[in-house]
Formats: C-alpha cells, structure tokens, sequence
C-alpha cells in the first residue's frame, strides 16, 4: 500500500516534525507542479498545486518562518484567484478557497517581521484579502455554503480583522 507525500506529511506536521513535514510537502508540490505544467488549463491540477503552497505554507508558519509561508499563500491565491475567474465564482469549494486564502494571508502578514512586512503596503493586504470576501459573499447569501464554510464570511464581516 502506498502512502502519498501529502498524507506523510499531515502525519509529520501533527506531530510538530516541522522538518520531514517540509520533506514530504516538498515533493508533493514537485509532483503537483510536474502534474499542472503538464495540463495547466486542467483546474483539479490547478487546486492541486495551490493546496501544495498552502501546506507548505503551514508549515513554514509553525516553524516560525512566517515569511517564507507567506510567499507560498501569495502563490496559492494567484492559482486559486485564476480558478475563480474561469469558473465565474460557480463552484463554492473553489471560491471558498480563494476567501480561505486571503484570511490566511491577513494571518500570515501579521506575524511577519517588519522586514517583511515593508514589502507590502497594508492596503495590498487588504484587498487581497477582500477580494475573497467578495467572491463568496453572493454564495452565502444564496445559500450554498456549509455551516464550517460560513466561519470565513463571519471573519471578514468582523471590521476588526483589517487592522493590520
């Protein structure tokens, strides 16, 4: 039976083994890379090579390098932000996504260092952030998202988030 670098690496990462987590997660995004540069306009690849930065991105954040995962979420948001447009904002995992990613760059830029943080303007971070939020604002009021998808809406609609 063979176990995917993915599922090695959620095993690595729960146990707070930052350093075969990164191995693992590594090699899945060579993998997903190799597989999306193959078939670009193929959106599965496309999903799958942004949910590679964000584990990747994970775990830089918890092993305290918080500027090397915030470059891998900014590399997420472009692919899902590219999968959103091609689908209209119809397909609620895509576009919840998208909105998952700008929480997580506002989260993400918070614990930057002010090194890092200089090279991007607050207003950047926001309308990174919002531009999710508008994406799957007309799904909620429509109706389509799960309860746990509704977390990310009521975030956004709490001001307090943008004082970065």
């Amino acid at each position: 039976m063979a176990i995917s670098y993915e599922k090695l690496g959620g095993i690595y990462e729960a146990t707070g083994d930052w350093k075969n987590a990164l191995v693992n997660y590594q090699e899945q995004l060579r993998i997903f890379k190799e597989i999306y540069e193959s078939s670009p306009e193929n959106l599965s690849y496309k999903n799958g090579l942004a949910i590679s930065y964000l584990k990747l991105a994970g775990v830089y954040i918890n092993d305290k390098q918080p500027g090397k995962g915030f470059i891998y979420i900014l590399d997420a948001q472009k692919l899902c932000k590219e999968i959103v447009w091609v689908t209209q904002g119809q397909i609620v995992r895509y576009v919840y996504n998208y909105a998952w990613t700008g929480w997580k760059i506002v989260e993400t830029y918070k614990l930057l260092n002010p090194d890092d943080k200089r090279k991007y303007s607050k207003s950047e971070i926001v309308q990174m952030a919002m531009e999710g939020y508008k994406a799957i604002k007309p799904m909620a009021d429509a109706g389509y998202l799960q309860e746990g998808q509704m977390e990310i809406l009521k975030y956004f609609e709490d001001e307090g988030w943008w004082e970065i």
